[in-house]
């Protein structure tokens, strides 16, 4: 395949996953191929595409399996992982929240919107080991991981302007955070490179557990990664507190985070990824 014009940023391999409320997913869920057409003035939509499995819409679940396809690009995976319409998919994807970030481009040939951000929260059920689970055995072959919990993955950011790929990374992790919270998921596993683990960390402010002291190298994920655990009802008092405020770049998370409150961060927003639109 043709070389990338630039980096996407992923949240390593595996990103974080109640019924689909009407302000996120309207649009799909009435079945529209031009998402815009319910808020054209709108510059960006948060959102499911898929809800524990459940596919809102064909067309945009087919568009963001596609999306996907950028391991591929990255080398993380290889061509025999795509199916024969060229998407990237796998047994998670029915038990899990597929979140999708669509830039509305009216004036784009085809297509007048593009999917430029995509998340995935995988719920574990009785039946499933998480990804996290099979990479590392070791953390949990005596105390599996219990059903209810979740592991963040596919967590890709696309855009030409950086900044804006840095604010397409930061809504994403808003929605996976919010749907987190919302559907009581007391714990979310994600394995992550160190420099994600870091701004996680210091810059965002998140209440990160590393669950080993070294990371593992899995090439097909992206390459030497940590695993690590956040507790979702955390993460939000963690950007209030005070100490953490005095962190750099701490502030514009909480003013971030706290700009969505309402929406849970899924929705139609204006072009700084902030201000929700009706």
């Amino acid at each position: 395949m043709a070389a990338l014009p630039f980096t996407p940023e992923l949240l390593g391999e595996p990103v974080l996953d109640q019924d689909v409320s009407p302000s996120s997913s309207e649009g799909l869920v009435l079945g529209s191929n031009e998402l815009f057409r319910f808020s054209p003035e709108s510059t960006y939509w948060v959102g499911r595409v898929t809800t524990q499995g459940e596919v809102h819409n064909p067309l945009y679940w087919d568009r963001l399996a596609k999306f996907r396809s950028i391991y591929v690009d990255l080398g993380f995976k290889s061509p025999e992982s795509l199916d024969e319409e060229g998407r990237l998919t796998d047994d998670y994807d029915s038990i899990s929240d597929n979140f999708a970030v669509v830039e509305n481009t009216p004036d784009g040939e085809g297509f007048k919107d593009t999917i430029v951000g995509s998340g995935r929260l995988i719920v574990k059920d009785a039946a499933t080991l998480l990804p996290i689970e099979d990479e590392f055995p070791e953390l949990f072959g005596d105390s599996p991981i219990p059903p209810g919990y979740a592991e963040a993955s596919r967590f890709i950011a696309k855009h030409e302007k950086k900044f804006m790929q840095r604010m397409i990374s930061a809504s994403v992790l808003r929605a996976l955070t919010f749907r987190s919270i919302g559907a009581e998921i007391d714990e979310v596993y994600c394995m992550v490179e160190v420099g994600l683990k870091r701004m996680l960390a210091e810059k965002v402010g998140l209440p990160v557990e590393q669950l080993t002291e070294d990371p593992k190298d899995i090439p097909s994920q992206g390459g030497a990664l940590y695993p690590i655990a956040i507790k979702p009802a955390e993460v939000l008092e963690s950007l209030r507190n005070g100490e953490s405020a005095e962190k750099q770049g701490v502030s514009s998370y909480k003013q971030f985070f706290g700009s969505a409150v309402d929406s849970s961060g899924e929705g139609f927003f204006d072009n700084t990824l902030m201000r929700g639109q009706v």
